[in-house]
């Protein structure tokens, strides 16, 4: 069996279609979940922005994930209370504010 073979029976249905599975959720969902204020993103995300930055581009889904992951966690909300529309519509808005100057 190769790898692919092997991660798509790994994966079963999970990802296609638009098939989706209340019951699966990250590590940054739980540490959200269970109250933390220090998340994961922070690091991933981040990491991909600084190095963006480093080569003269920008990197602004990571940001806004970066951004907001830290923001939900640091308030104490709860995961899927931003409609993922109000955080693509901010992102937009970010972006013209950014090429208008």
């Amino acid at each position: 069996m190769t790898a692919a073979e092997k991660d798509e029976e790994n994966r079963g249905d999970l990802g296609r279609d638009g098939f989706f599975r209340e019951d699966l959720i990250g590590s940054t969902w739980q540490s959200v979940t269970r109250g933390h204020t220090s998340v994961e993103t922070d690091w991933f995300n981040g990491e991909i922005v600084l190095l963006a930055r480093l080569h003269g581009t920008l990197a602004p889904v990571n940001e806004l994930i970066q951004r907001t992951t830290f923001e939900h966690a640091r308030l104490g909300r709860e995961p899927r209370s931003l409609d993922a529309a109000d955080a693509l519509a901010e992102l937009g808005r970010t972006e013209l504010t950014r090429t208008s100057r």
